[in-house]
């Protein structure tokens, strides 16, 4: 039987823990996530926010997307967005004490 993979068709997961945002200079916040990302974050509980936005680009990148991206919520949802462009691609985020977590397909 033969299999049809198609590229774009791939998932990727990531698990974080929420202390390592916690321990992270300033300086490191800013590389790593836009001005939007970052003030979206301090809406709610920050490190916390932060962990999810960056298990959802790990995710991201392990499903194949290699752009440079940001993670913002729409209508409450998270978000991947390329050049300012929401991306099609569906998530998974939750959090649960010490840790995030998120799964994305596309």
């Amino acid at each position: 039987m033969k299999v049809l993979r198609m590229e774009s068709d791939m998932i990727g997961i990531d698990l974080v823990k929420i202390d390592r945002f916690k321990k992270s200079k300033d300086s490191l916040i800013k590389k790593i996530f836009s001005e939007k990302e970052i003030r979206e974050a301090k809406l709610g509980i920050f490190y916390k926010k932060l962990a999810g936005k960056w298990a959802v680009k790990e995710a991201a990148y392990k499903a194949g997307i290699k752009n440079k991206i940001e993670v913002l919520n729409v209508n409450e949802k998270p978000c991947i967005f390329i050049n300012q462009k929401i991306y099609n691609a569906q998530i998974s985020l939750s959090h649960e004490k010490e840790y995030a977590i998120a799964i994305v397909f596309h």
